[in-house]
């Protein structure tokens, strides 16, 4: 019998086990960080509002860094919340 593939936001969830590893990880450092999203065409609002709640449970900032849409004017959002870790 042939396995069924996971859909995407399937996988998103999986994956959001690797995530919480590394944000558990960064928690032991004390520096302040974001979680941002590589925005692709393809990227569903489902997937991203997914992805998004997930990290606000966790108290964490998450941004959406669109590049690659946008270029540079794309990756605005992500530099204003970098500025703001600095205090």
């Amino acid at each position: 019998m042939e396995k069924k593939k996971n859909t995407p936001l399937e996988q998103l969830k999986e994956g959001l086990k690797n995530l919480d590893a590394h944000m558990e990880n960064l928690n032991l450092t004390e520096v302040p960080y974001i979680v941002t999203l590589n925005k692709y065409s393809d990227d569903t609002e489902e997937e991203i509002e997914t992805l998004k709640n997930y990290v606000d449970q966790k108290g964490i900032s998450f941004v959406i860094n669109n590049v690659f849409e946008l270029g540079s004017k794309g990756a605005m959002d992500l530099a204003m919340e970098v500025l703001k870790l600095d205090g």
